[in-house]
């Protein structure tokens, strides 16, 4: 038995006008951020493709983080997938390995979590505020010190403490440069 599942023109217009709703709703609460500023930051062998939106936020490349400090096995998606069905939360590639997630727990700020898209020139890309590239080496660092970690992952918290001790050189000459007025 066939069915007709042609839509008449006014079905097709509802159903247009429906999606439109979705998408400006969408925008509405997430809106799309223009990058004013973009650029590379480089720490160690780590490079962050990085921008400054019009609001002035600093903003991380979702796909650098997870290409510098994520995992590339399926394992990780599975977690990501499993925490996603048990909790309803999203959590980044980055940050879905199991030995992490006490410590995200317990020191991540669910608002580091929230994607920002944002636009550069014609393309639409996903980000993270730049704050959360600290946050993110204190816990693979807290799970290394904690023996935490599979052998398989010791580098990726040896690649963290390289960012945070750059990140630590370079705050500092930023704060005094603050503070003198420089």
């Amino acid at each position: 038995m066939k069915i007709d599942c042609k839509l008449n023109e006014e079905q097709r217009k509802e159903r247009s006008r429906n999606a439109l709703k979705v998408r400006w709703d969408k925008e509405r609460e997430n809106p799309v951020l223009k990058a004013t500023h973009t650029g590379e930051l480089r720490i160690g062998d780590s490079v962050f493709p990085c921008a400054v939106l019009e609001d002035g936020r600093r903003i991380l490349s979702e796909k650098a983080m997870s290409e510098a400090m994520g995992s590339r096995s399926g394992a990780s998606f599975k977690y990501k997938k499993k925490v996603m069905e048990e909790t309803g939360a999203l959590i980044p590639v980055f940050l879905a390995v199991p030995q992490l997630k006490d410590n995200i727990n317990n020191i991540l700020d669910a608002a580091l979590l929230l994607p920002i898209r944002y636009k550069k020139g014609s393309f639409t890309y996903q980000g993270f505020s730049a704050e959360i590239l600290p946050v993110l080496c204190e816990i693979w660092l807290t799970a290394r010190r904690e023996n935490r970690l599979l052998p398989s992952q010791i580098d990726k918290a040896n690649k963290a403490e390289i960012i945070t001790l750059a990140l630590a050189k370079t705050g500092i000459v930023a704060l005094i440069d603050e503070a003198t007025g420089y």
